[in-house]
């Protein structure tokens, strides 16, 4: 199923870290209106479930480990294009 993000939506998440960030498509650091840049992308139930897992305050390893559960290579995510990055 798809889901449409909204900025309730992304907000309830929390505090995004990196590897989430990545996940949409974010760089780090997210530059100012990355959150308005988020709202009405269409993302799958399995993505917002990835999503929510690396959540909160966890070890490098730990989310290591769930990225690889869901068969996402940290090496391969931190690597890929981004859509919206920072600039200097």
């Amino acid at each position: 199923m798809i889901m449409v993000l909204n900025y309730e939506l992304i907000t309830a998440l929390g505090t995004l870290n990196s590897y989430q960030l990545r996940l949409l498509g974010i760089g780090w650091p997210p530059r100012r209106g990355w959150i308005y840049h988020l709202v009405g992308q269409e993302i799958t139930d399995d993505m917002f479930r990835i999503l929510v897992e690396p959540k909160g305050p966890r070890k490098k390893a730990e989310r290591i480990q769930i990225l690889k559960r869901h068969g996402i290579s940290p090496s391969k995510l931190f690597q890929s294009k981004i859509k919206y990055e920072r600039t200097v």
